[in-house]
C-alpha cells in the first residue's frame, strides 16, 4: 500500500515519504533561488564584459595589422583620416551618404573574421563608413585614428610606444561624450580623434582630446568608460594601452601628454 497519504496525519503535515512539496518548502526554495541569482547575475555581467573586452582587443590587433599592410603599399604612410570637401576638413560623404574614411581604405586589408567594432559599442556610437568595394555597402566602426597622424610617414612617430594611433571612440557626441568641435551638424566624426580647439588658434590652449568613448565627459569630469573604468587603445608601435578619463587631457601644466604628441613640423587642419 502506498504511504503517499496518511489519513491519521495532522492537517498540514507532510506524510512520510511523500513526493509532494509543501507550500512552505516552495517558499524557501524560491527565496534561495532569488538569493543565489543576484550574485550569479553579477558574475554573468563580469564574464560578459571580459568576453567583449577580449574581442575588442582581438579586433584592435587586426586593425593595427591592416593599417601596417596598408602603409606598406602606400609609401609607408598611415591612411588619411578621410576624403574631404573643398575646405579640407569636412568629410566627403560620397554617393552612399556615409563618410569615406581611413576605415574605408583599411577595410580591404582586414581579416574577414575581425571588425572595426568593439562589441560593447552601442548604436549611436557607431560610424557607418562607405566601403571601398561598393558605395552600396558600409563598414561599421567604433575606433578612431588620432588626427595628426593621418597620411603621415610611419617613421615620423616619436615615442611610438606611447603615442596613440587608434582608440575607442563615440560618434558625434553620443552618450554625452566630449565633442566640442564636430565636423558639422550631424556629420559623422567618430572615425577621428581630435582636439578641444584648433590647436593652432592664437591665444587658445588645447586642454583635451575629443570623441573618446568616455560617457558623460561632455558635462565635466567623468569616471565612466566603455569598459567600466577604461577604454582600449593602440600605440603607434602596436602596444595595447588602457586609457582612463584623465588620459584625455592633452596637456597638464604646459606639458603635452606623451599619448598626444604631434608629428614633427605638423601643421594640419586644426580642431578635428
Amino acid at each position: 500500500m502506498s504511504d503517499a497519504f496518511d489519513p491519521n496525519a495532522v492537517e498540514g503535515e507532510k506524510a512520510s515519504g511523500t513526493q509532494y512539496i509543501s507550500p512552505r518548502e516552495l517558499k524557501i526554495a524560491g527565496i534561495a533561488l532569488v538569493v543565489l541569482s543576484v550574485p550569479m547575475y553579477f558574475v554573468y555581467q563580469v564574464l560578459l564584459g571580459n568576453s567583449e573586452r577580449h574581442r575588442c582587443i582581438s579586433n584592435l590587433g587586426a586593425v593595427y595589422a591592416a593599417i601596417n599592410l596598408y602603409a606598406e603599399q602606400h609609401d609607408n604612410r598611415f591612411p588619411t583620416i578621410t576624403r574631404t570637401q573643398g575646405d579640407l576638413v569636412t568629410p566627403d560623404l560620397g554617393t552612399s551618404g556615409n563618410p569615406y574614411s581611413w576605415v574605408s581604405d583599411v577595410a580591404p586589408f582586414m581579416s574577414t573574421r575581425q571588425s572595426f567594432l568593439c562589441p560593447s559599442a552601442e548604436g549611436p556610437e557607431i560610424v557607418h563608413n562607405e566601403s571601398a568595394d561598393s558605395a552600396k555597402k558600409t563598414v561599421d566602426s567604433a575606433y578612431g585614428i588620432y588626427a595628426p597622424y593621418g597620411g603621415v610617414l610611419t617613421s615620423l612617430v616619436e615615442s611610438p610606444d606611447e603615442v596613440i594611433l587608434v582608440a575607442e571612440t563615440s560618434d558625434n557626441g553620443s552618450k554625452s561624450t566630449f565633442d566640442p568641435k564636430p565636423f558639422g551638424s550631424g556629420l559623422p566624426d567618430g572615425f577621428s580623434i581630435g582636439w578641444s580647439d584648433s590647436n593652432f588658434e592664437p591665444g587658445k590652449t588645447t586642454t583635451s582630446v575629443t570623441r573618446l568613448a568616455f560617457p558623460g565627459s561632455a558635462t565635466g569630469t567623468t569616471k565612466r568608460a566603455r569598459h567600466g573604468t577604461f577604454i582600449q587603445a593602440l600605440s603607434a608601435s602596436g602596444r595595447l594601452l588602457q586609457l582612463t578619463p584623465p588620459d584625455a587631457a592633452y596637456q597638464s601644466g604646459g606639458t603635452v601628454n606623451s599619448h598626444w604628441r604631434l608629428p614633427p613640423g605638423y601643421r594640419g587642419p586644426g580642431g578635428h
